[in-house]
């Protein structure tokens, strides 16, 4: 059981980030053609995995990824979505 656990939350933290910082991505743009709900949905999930990929990407490149950086990002992208 703990290792689910040790598995499931950092995807869960991780998807309500990538959802989180794709809703905040959209609501930029509040003159776009309005989808249904789950159109909605994947599309803030993609754009926002495809937006903190980038964002993580810098520090990886410099060797400064940590768990503490990964955290400061996706926990409060997290709360958000």
């Amino acid at each position: 059981m703990t290792q689910f656990l040790s598995i499931a939350i950092p995807i869960t933290l991780f998807s309500l980030a990538c959802l989180g910082l794709g809703a905040l991505v959209l609501s930029a743009f509040p003159r776009r053609p309005a989808e249904t709900a789950p159109t909605e949905a994947i599309i803030a999930f993609l754009l926002g995995q495809g937006v903190l990929g980038s964002l993580l990407h810098l520090p990886a490149v410099f060797g400064l990824f940590s768990l503490t950086l990964v955290l400061a990002i996706a926990v409060p992208l997290g709360v958000w979505g």
